[in-house]
């Protein structure tokens, strides 16, 4: 049997939140070794992508007109990657309409007509037109909706999913 005041041991506060701290700073510098500059590249050129295809869809659905975007596949320059697409209203996938976002940042290359934007390092394999409807539905080239979900390939193994019926860009 203990007689007298029993002490109780523990940790205090301070102890415990410098632990966390230091587990913390040495998690981000783990994840952050580990995740290259070409990933956070590429992952930043699929967003740009995504983000230019809702804002043509942004286009058709306050316009009451179709609008979409036309790739022209992968092409390579100075033995890199590049994928070129542009902007078009209506039917006329030939005649690019300029995207208020066609800087010339890093990995942004504007072409010569200043309309239509390239990407490095992102290299799309799909060829073709996405266009959206009134809606934002994605729709054939006669305005019909589509019938499955459009993939956009890109050469990295990534893809980008167009849902039908709703334009849901994934």
């Amino acid at each position: 049997m203990r007689t007298g005041k029993q002490r109780i041991r523990g940790f205090t506060i301070i102890e415990v939140v410098t632990v966390l701290m230091l587990i913390a700073i040495i998690s981000v510098i783990v994840v952050s070794r580990s995740t290259s500059a070409t990933t956070y590249a590429l992952l930043s050129q699929i967003e740009v992508l995504k983000t230019d295809l809702r804002f043509a869809q942004t286009r058709a659905i306050h316009s009451g007109t179709r609008w979409g975007v036309k790739f022209g596949g992968s092409r390579s320059f100075d033995g890199r990657a590049y994928s070129n697409y542009w902007l078009f209203k209506g039917t006329a996938f030939d005649a690019p309409v300029a995207f208020p976002s066609k800087g010339d940042g890093r990995y942004t290359v504007v072409f010569g007509d200043d309309h239509t934007l390239g990407l490095w390092p992102l290299a799309v394999t799909t060829e073709g037109v996405v266009i959206f409807d009134r809606r934002g539905r994605p729709v054939d080239s006669a305005g019909n909706p589509l019938a499955a979900d459009m993939v956009i390939t890109i050469a990295n193994g990534d893809d980008i999913i167009i849902t039908k019926n709703t334009g849901y860009i994934d």
